[in-house]
């Protein structure tokens, strides 16, 4: 599925608060007390009267809570698809958290990581803080090295073929090769006429195809950019984004 305003976001977040040692044994502990709260008159606490009450009543296993989350999951997002489909999400504000999340509900979930060279992804950014119309980039350069930093560390679910690493210029140049190797990690079936019809209408809508940044090059794109446009950028952003992307870029190769 398409972006969805980063729902699993604030999913992943609550199954990570229910599923921790604390509230799990707190939740233990309290459901001794809900009989004998409820052989009294339940009332509800104010700040006026306090009175007994139980906070935490609910399932008292991270497996219970996991099994719910997937349950809504799958009601939520796959209710009228058929049971032979293949589905996923895809959405630009997933890192690791929503990874581990996606693989704890679903432990044969594969992942797929698009990287993209940095100024490339910041270029409207930067276009618009040119114009004095974004007072934003910052906060953007500072989630794609997130990004780029959580796609490093993914290094063990890429040799266990769990998670697979595609730069975005490789896609562009070579769609018939990225789409056969993507098949082939999803077990699905590979369909060059799909991809031919795919790629030309991407061409028609101005793709423009070059290479992914390498090396320096990488640190150079933003360098011209900001020039160009009259920005200022921090050296050391720069740097961090391009160390990062790289160290990503690492695993399309393993």
């Amino acid at each position: 599925w398409g972006e969805h305003g980063g729902t699993l976001v604030h999913l992943a977040r609550a199954h990570a608060v229910a599923t921790s040692p604390s509230v799990t044994r707190n939740t233990a502990r309290a459901r001794r007390w809900i009989p004998a709260l409820m052989d009294k008159q339940p009332v509800v606490q104010t700040n006026r009267r306090p009175v007994n009450t139980v906070e935490w009543v609910g399932p008292t296993s991270g497996e219970e809570i996991t099994r719910l989350h997937r349950e809504f999951v799958l009601g939520q997002f796959t209710a009228s698809v058929p049971a032979d489909w293949r589905w996923g999400f895809k959405e630009i504000r997933y890192g690791e958290a929503e990874a581990a999340y996606l693989e704890t509900l679903f432990p044969r979930a594969r992942l797929i990581y698009l990287v993209r060279g940095p100024a490339r992804v910041l270029r409207g950014q930067i276009d618009a803080l040119a114009r004095g119309e974004n007072r934003r980039l910052p906060a953007h350069a500072a989630r794609l090295r997130q990004f780029y930093a959580g796609v490093a560390t993914a290094s063990s679910r890429v040799e266990q073929r769990r998670a697979v690493v595609i730069r975005y210029e490789d896609a562009a140049m070579d769609p018939h090769r990225t789409a056969s190797a993507l098949s082939a990690f999803l077990g699905t079936r590979y369909l060059p006429d799909l991809v031919d019809a795919i790629a030309a209408e991407q061409v028609r809508s101005g793709l423009k195809l070059v290479a992914a940044p390498t090396g320096d090059g990488v640190i150079q794109e933003l360098e011209q950019l900001a020039a160009e446009r009259g920005v200022a950028l921090e050296r050391s952003l720069m740097q961090e984004l391009a160390d990062t992307y790289l160290a990503a870029c690492a695993l399309t190769a393993r």
